[in-house]
């Protein structure tokens, strides 16, 4: 579950039961600094609490704070081969049927109505069953758990007196006096129970947690046949002992579990299958498989080729009622390093629209020779034209008029032959062009036209100098597809696009985006979206070596693929359109294009999923991450659209409407992406990750050594580790991967934080 569909559904949730709740990260820990105690039902402040992208799960306090109290049982077993639902079956009769939620490890929670004084046990009634009241929580929403009875809050019966009577009289397991020993390594609790809480108090001493609130955690960590105070006896000699021991969780040394290299972010997902075109498909899988690279690369380059070649001869009205439309207008971009063969993939998928650019090369050499031996004859005619209204102004018997009307329309012609001469043949692709070569193509190409760089990290760089806001926003204005632009030339006047239409693709380095990162996400030239409008944008995880395969192409499934782009082309999807209206364009011939509208099974769901992706953006507190997700409005009609005019001029749809098989191929890219988009905004939502990978860099240089304090890396003055607030972001996320442990001693003026550094990382590489 993405973060903005879990806010949401943390705030409805809230609101429909009438209880605070809060966040828990993936350990199902909480996420605030005061656990349960922040637990709120404003939804400003619970969109607050869950914008921390290490959010996972939606938990709230139970007890007298919300009226409800819950009996866990787990599935689990424990170290004596006990689990809870051996207690379940042999005291079902005692559970009435109340709102029952099933667990990721197969466990039920029961919610029940709460009992005054009733307060959280685990295993006090038996194994692996436990009772969550005052003091306590419960995970009520996330990923793996499922709602199996449903009953609203106010309708829960009160917690069973039966279930009651057992917590109060629970069977007596193994020894149940207090043992007189105080040192941890006689303790009187069984194995497993000493080692998961020594460790846990432990881990908390090295955070600096104090006395005080270890011990409140005794009514979440009291064992069968104890009570509350005998563990808070337990828990204070741990926290005593590690204090003056140093102990560290066992087998760790204190760490979290060590992710080397610096991770960037979750592993990203595979394309899904539907994510390929079937008519596309069974080339672009020989592709794959014999060049080794993912789908993603593939797929992705044919998406915006056909879009650039559909243009603005289609349009989307993604709405029913209103005139909202979108044209199959697509930007890609795909970032990764050196040697991932990105370049010759991406150029196989762009084959079919080179080759449609090289056979209208060939017709335009044709037609040139044909255009100038028209111009010869007009000129020789204009030259007549010119000495025969010479004599008619000199008879002056009124047929100057006659020969001036005869001249003029020479003259027209001659124009329109210059025009056709300066714009040349159809365009469907360059590859490097000024940016007023490029205007002058578009206007000569109102169709639409695609832009392909192998690497576009200078492309970037020359729209951020100074003196190139006119550049910038022609490309701005290119990516709408729809808006006019004009472009002012030195010495030339001014060239005015009517409809400016312009697709692109780019690669680039994952090293040379720091900077439009940082860009994008400040107030400065770099925040005005231009990156965000790489929709079709993919930063693939890098991956281990490639299979070497000499197999021969699939030729036919190589024809069929370029088939496709030729039928878009030679509009083979016309007939499924009634021309709904037609735009008179400059260039070689008129460009009317045709509206589609979604099916009303489409309908539904886009409608749906455009409700969904307002919430989403509503919540995002990153604001260039913001910009990009915002940009998925348009991204799904123009996905579909594109999609649908590529199978219907393949013939696999002959729907005189957008299908929902069309909606959802958009849907899923658009879900595909946003991983890949979290991935190159990672910074701008995790401000925590800049800091930690330049605090990192130099630990693995040996520039930290063990046992400095943050405020002596602070005093460093490097570079994103300036501020404290800094140091202890980067010092935060390293010590949650692994890298190091903060622990605080006491000097003679403030405490100090100091770094402990994970012996398992390689020294000074």
């Amino acid at each position: 579950m993405n973060s903005s569909t879990l806010v949401e559904k943390a705030i409805s949730f809230s609101a429909q039961n009438g209880v605070p709740v809060f966040p828990c990260r993936q350990d199902k820990s909480p996420l605030t600094r005061h656990g349960f105690k922040d637990a709120s039902s404003d939804p400003a402040i619970i969109r607050e609490m869950f914008a921390d992208a290490r959010a996972e799960y939606v938990a709230m306090p139970t007890g007298g704070i919300t009226g409800v109290s819950v009996l866990d049982i787990d599935v689990e077993k424990d170290c004596d081969g006990v689990s809870g639902f051996e207690w379940l079956d042999a005291n079902r009769g005692l559970i009435p049927q109340t709102r029952t939620v099933q667990t990721p490890s197969g466990g039920l929670h029961y919610y029940f109505r709460d009992v005054e004084g009733l307060r959280c046990s685990n295993g006090k009634i038996a194994q692996r069953v436990d009772v969550r009241g005052d003091g306590g929580y419960i995970i009520v929403l996330g990923f793996g758990y499922e709602l199996l009875e449903d009953r609203p809050f106010a309708e829960l019966p009160v917690f069973p007196e039966a279930v009651i009577s057992q917590l109060n009289h629970p069977p007596v397991i193994g020894k149940s006096e207090p043992s007189t020993k105080t040192d941890w390594e006689d303790a009187f609790v069984p194995s497993q129970w000493h080692t998961i809480v020594r460790d846990k108090v432990a881990a908390g001493v090295a955070r600096g947690v104090d006395r005080r609130t270890v011990l409140e955690l005794a009514p979440l960590l009291t064992m069968q046949g104890f009570t509350i105070e005998q563990t808070k006896q337990e828990l204070a000699t741990f926290y005593d002992s590690a204090k003056d021991k140093g102990w560290a969780p066992q087998g760790s040394g204190g760490f979290a579990p060590l992710q080397f290299p610096l991770p960037q972010t979750d592993p990203l997902p595979q394309l899904p299958d539907r994510c390929v075109p079937p008519t596309l498909k069974p080339w672009l899988n020989d592709v794959a498989y014999r060049m080794d690279v993912p789908m993603d690369f593939l797929a992705a380059a044919c998406l915006v080729a056909a879009s650039s070649i559909i243009g603005r001869r289609a349009a989307v009205r993604p709405k029913v009622n209103d005139p909202w439309e979108e044209h199959a207008n697509l930007w890609g971009l795909v970032i990764a390093q050196p040697g991932e063969l990105k370049s010759p993939s991406i150029a196989t998928a762009l084959k079919p629209i080179e080759a449609l650019e090289r056979t209208e090369r060939k017709k335009w050499k044709q037609a040139e020779i044909e255009l100038r031996k028209k111009a010869a004859v007009l000129k020789e005619r204009e030259a007549v034209a010119k000495s025969q209204l010479k004599d008619a102004i000199k008879k002056a018997d009124g047929s100057d008029t006659l020969a001036e009307k005869e001249l003029e329309d020479i003259t027209s012609k001659l124009a329109g032959i210059d025009k056709q001469l300066a714009n040349g043949g159809r365009r469907f692709i360059c590859n490097d062009a000024t940016t007023e070569k490029l205007a002058e193509l578009c206007q000569a190409n109102p169709y639409g036209l695609m832009l392909s760089r192998d690497e576009i990290s200078g492309w970037f760089e020359l729209l951020g100098r100074a003196g190139r806001e006119g550049d910038r926003e022609f490309f701005l204005e290119a990516w709408s597809g729809s808006g006019g632009h004009s472009y002012d030339r030195i010495g030339r006047g001014a060239l005015y696009i009517p409809h400016v239409c312009l697709s692109l693709f780019g690669t680039i380095q994952p090293g040379k985006l720091n900077k439009l990162i940082d860009s994008a996400g400040q107030d400065g030239k770099g925040a005005d979206g231009l990156l965000q409008r790489f929709q079709i944008l993919l930063f693939p995880d890098a991956r281990g070596p490639r299979r070497f395969v000499d197999e021969h192409a699939d030729t036919p499934a190589k024809e069929a693929y370029e088939a496709v782009f030729e039928d878009l082309a030679d509009l083979k999807w016309q007939s499924l359109c009634s021309l709904e209206k037609g735009i008179p364009v400059d260039g070689i011939e008129d460009s009317p294009y045709y509206f589609f509208h979604f099916d009303e099974a489409a309908q539904a769901r886009a409608t749906e999923w455009f409700k969904e992706l307002e919430l989403q953006i509503d919540s995002i507190a990153a604001p260039a991450f913001k910009s990009h997700i915002a940009k998925y409005r348009g991204l799904m009609p123009r996905i579909a659209l594109t999609y649908f005019l590529i199978e219907a001029s393949a013939g696999s749809i002959s729907e005189q409407q957008i299908p929902l098989e069309a909606v959802e191929f958009a849907i899923e890219w658009c879900q595909h992406l946003e991983a890949h988009a979290k991935k190159l905004w990672a910074p701008s939502i995790n401000p925590a990750l800049v800091p930690a990978r330049a605090l990192g860099e130099r630990i693995l240089r040996g520039k930290v050594a063990e046992g400095v304090s943050l405020s002596a890396v602070q005093q460093r003055n490097w570079s994103k580790l300036v501020t404290s607030t800094e140091v202890r972001l980067a010092a935060d996320q390293l010590e949650n991967w692994g890298w190091l442990r903060l622990s605080v001693i006491e000097t003679r003026g403030r405490p100090s934080t100091i770094i402990k550094l994970n012996p398992a990382l390689p020294a000074n590489m």
